[in-house]
Formats: C-alpha cells, sequence, structure tokens
C-alpha cells in the first residue's frame, strides 16, 4: 500500500445536514483489503480494493448512523478529533513512530442520509410503534467509593455495571449512564432485569463482604445511594444493531485468520520462535499483550513477572488454537510494527495514547504440539 499517502483527508462539502468526517482504518491482509470506522461498531468490512472497501465502509457507516438516529432522535454521534488524530500519528511516518506499511487512514464523510435503499431498516409500523413508547424509570443503589486519584462505582445487582469519576458529581454522572447502557442493553436482546433490588443499606453491606473492601480504611470511603434512569422498551433498531456488528465480528475474524501466516505442527513435534508484546503501565500494574495473537493479555506487577506471564498466557493460547486449528499464526510484526499495532487499537477505542508510555518485549516461546509430552 505505497502507492498513496497513509493519510488522506476529504474534502467537506459545506451543506447543511448530519454528515461527519469519520476516520477510516483500511488495512491489507490476505490478499483483500479489510476497513473499519473506530468510533462506529460493527462497521468491519472487506474487499479486494482500497477503493471498494472505503465504498462499502461508507454504506456500513450511513446504515448504522441512521439507526443510531432512529433511536435517540438526535444528531448522530460526533467523531472525536483525538481519535483521528492519533490514527494519523500512528500511519505518518514524518512523525517518527513506527509505521505499518499495510495500514492506512482515510476520512470519510458520511451521515445517514447516505444509508443504501437495501440497508437493514426497521419497518414502518414497528418503528412508529417504538417511538409512541415512554420510558419507565428503574432505580438502582450504587455504591460509590472514594480513593485519594478519585471515585470509582459499582452496582451490586447489575455483575459488571461500572463507572469511574474525578469528582462526586463526574461519579453520579457516569454511573447513570453506565446504568442505562447496562439495562437497556438487557432489555433490547430480551434478556432479564433484577426484580430484586437492593437498598443502599444492603449495597454497602455487601461491598463489605469482599475481604478486599475495609471500612476502616482511612483513605477509602464508601457510601451507597439510589440511581434512577428511564429504560425504554426493546428497540427493534438496537436488534439489527446487534446483528450487524455480530456479522462485522464474524468478517474480521476471518480477515484476521486469513491475514496470518499459518504454521502446521505435527502430533508430538515441537516448535519454537519469537513473539513481539506491547507493555504498557497503569496504576501499580503492567499490562501486555501480543498482536500477532488474539485474546493474549496478561499482567504483572513487576516487568519479570510480567515477562513470566506473557510467556505463559502465549503458550496457552497457543496450543488452544493449535488444538483448533492444526496449526499457529507465526510472528510476523518486529517491535515497531507491535507498537503501531498498539497504537491504531488505543486510538481505535476512542483514546490518545503516548508512544513513550508503551515498550515492547521479545518473548521467546516453545511448544510441544499434544501427543508427546505437552507444552514447555
Amino acid at each position: 500500500m505505497t502507492d498513496a499517502p497513509p493519510f488522506v483527508s476529504a474534502p467537506a462539502t459545506g451543506r447543511a445536514s448530519r454528515k461527519r468526517n469519520y476516520p477510516v482504518v483500511v488495512r491489507r491482509g490476505g490478499g483483500r483489503y479489510g476497513a473499519y470506522a473506530p468510533e462506529v461498531p460493527g462497521s468491519f468490512v472487506t474487499a479486494a480494493t482500497v477503493e471498494d472497501a472505503r465504498r462499502l465502509v461508507r454504506d456500513e457507516i450511513a446504515s448504522r448512523l441512521r439507526l443510531l438516529l432512529e433511536m435517540s432522535e438526535d444528531e448522530v454521534p460526533e467523531p472525536e478529533a483525538e481519535v483521528l488524530d492519533a490514527l494519523a500519528e500512528a500511519t505518518n511516518p514524518n512523525l517518527g513512530h513506527p509505521v505499518d506499511p499495510s495500514v492506512r487512514v482515510l476520512v470519510v464523510e458520511v451521515g445517514p442520509e447516505d444509508a443504501p435503499p437495501d440497508a437493514p431498516s426497521v419497518p414502518p409500523r414497528e418503528l412508529a410503534a417504538a417511538r409512541t413508547h415512554r420510558p419507565r424509570p428503574e432505580t438502582f443503589a450504587a455504591v460509590f467509593t472514594r480513593a485519594p486519584d478519585g471515585y470509582s462505582g459499582e452496582v451490586p445487582d447489575l455483575p459488571g455495571c461500572l463507572s469511574m469519576g474525578d469528582t462526586l458529581a463526574d461519579m453520579r454522572r457516569n454511573m447513570r449512564e453506565a446504568i442505562h447502557l447496562h439495562v437497556q442493553s438487557s432489555v433490547d436482546d430480551h434478556e432479564p432485569v433484577p426484580e430484586r433490588r437492593r437498598s443502599p443499606a444492603e449495597a454497602l453491606a455487601h461491598y463489605y463482604e469482599d475481604e478486599d473492601n475495609d471500612p476502616d480504611n482511612p483513605y477509602e470511603t464508601a457510601t451507597s445511594e439510589l440511581v434512577t434512569v428511564p429504560i425504554l422498551p426493546p428497540r427493534p433498531q438496537a436488534r439489527l444493531l446487534t446483528a450487524m456488528w455480530r456479522r462485522a465480528r464474524r468478517e474480521r475474524d476471518a480477515f484476521e485468520r486469513d491475514s496470518a501466516v499459518w504454521h502446521p505442527i505435527a502430533p508430538g513435534a515441537s516448535w519454537s520462535g519469537t513473539y513481539a508484546a506491547v507493555v504498557r503501565p497503569l496504576d501499580d500494574v503492567r499490562w501486555g499483550h501480543f498482536p500477532d495473537v488474539a485474546r493474549s493479555l496478561a499482567a504483572g506487577p513487576t516487568r519479570a513477572e510480567l515477562r513470566r506471564e506473557l510467556r505463559t498466557v502465549i503458550v496457552e493460547r497457543l496450543l488452544e488454537i493449535l488444538a483448533a486449528e492444526g496449526a499457529i499464526p507465526l510472528p510476523r510484526r518486529t517491535p515497531a510494527l507491535a507498537m503501531a499495532a498498539d497504537i491504531l487499537h488505543s486510538a481505535g477505542n476512542g483514546g490518545r495514547v503516548s508512544e513513550r508510555e508503551a515498550a515492547t518485549e521479545m518473548i521467546p516461546v516453545e511448544i510441544t504440539a499434544p501427543g508427546a509430552g505437552g507444552a514447555s
């Protein structure tokens, strides 16, 4: 993909419309091109050429924006300038960052009005009925914890519903949003919402049942209060968006698989190699992952412990992949390209992460296929 600049901007038209400029990542792999807009979940497409990928991903973005607009009856999501800046930085060789030559970033101007005629849509009657429903209030007890570096929150009745904030006001606002997203997603998927709700006192008692939470800790105090959010009945647009997201995830998994260089290992045979891991600090823990191997995340308090955890995780993942595929994906990224992939991933999740906060580790790996000794 060296026939064009890594960063190409599309001019805005100036029309009064809902069109926005969304950054799109295009990557070559397996003889095809994969493209997606990091800020529009489930927009991944594949195509034979860059232009086809750009056209198809524009249709995917427009289709999702139209459904999101129908759900909110408000403006379409605004692209974040920080995401575009980070993506451009990660693919611009003039800025001194490592660059993956198979990746470029485009800017696509698109709005919900650009959705193709054959895009998935909600029948008019069903859409009209959904818009007449009024939200119902749902109330849950949230536990807010104050520590020297800010606030965190959780809802015991909704496992996995967590939030953070610098101030108590930020915490309350973020927690309302987290509860709303959590409950509304369950309703849209026709999953049950807990009927029995803890009181604030019960929620606080549940929090202190965890032996790691000490009520006598002077550096951390917890309180509980009720949070009420408006919840709509199941939205047909959400069902369509979920189906589109699952389809895009399957396509992306297939694209990643086809992009890898696979090495078969006969039963009982051994293989050794070295994979590049990207490591970032977070609070008192170091986190690392291998861009060449999916679901290969590890953590450790020190560099030495993290290296041991990374080696354990990648051996386990390679053996899982070998059992399922009969082959393993060979390392194909140098430390520089692994860093570039991590920057693109971080930016794609809405954050601008400086390369100076990250480092690479080269992890030697040796595995033995099941049948003669297991993994080393």
